[in-house]
């Protein structure tokens, strides 16, 4: 999964594993065809504005069940996490290094 604003690299990753590199319009063509476009696909471009509150959600019960645990190691991603807060599904990130945050999102959406 990778981040969806990023298209020029999202081609890139496509094409370095024969993927379809014009991911957008194979996109429009599985879903026409109801097909699941991210279980045909190895590089899946998420856009974390219209599923900011799925991530949210799965990073959350990933948590309170004790699904992950972070090593003490891993200071800038334990930081994050305490920082991270949501109001009405909306995350808020007051801190530098909010990427980690964003990566164990994506990772979660796919994981659990």
């Amino acid at each position: 999964m990778v981040d969806g604003q990023n298209v020029d690299f999202i081609r890139l990753l496509k094409q370095s594993i024969g993927e379809e590199v014009n991911y957008q319009e194979a996109r429009k063509r599985f879903e026409s065809n109801h097909m699941n476009y991210e279980l045909n696909n190895t590089i899946i471009d998420v856009n974390f504005h219209t599923r900011h509150i799925e991530m949210l959600q799965h990073l959350r019960m990933i948590l309170e069940k004790g699904f992950l645990m972070i090593d003490k190691r891993f200071e800038s991603l334990i930081n994050g996490l305490y920082n991270t807060s949501d109001q009405q599904g909306k995350v808020i990130k007051n801190f530098a290094g909010n990427d980690l945050v964003d990566a164990l999102r994506l990772y979660g959406i796919r994981r659990f």
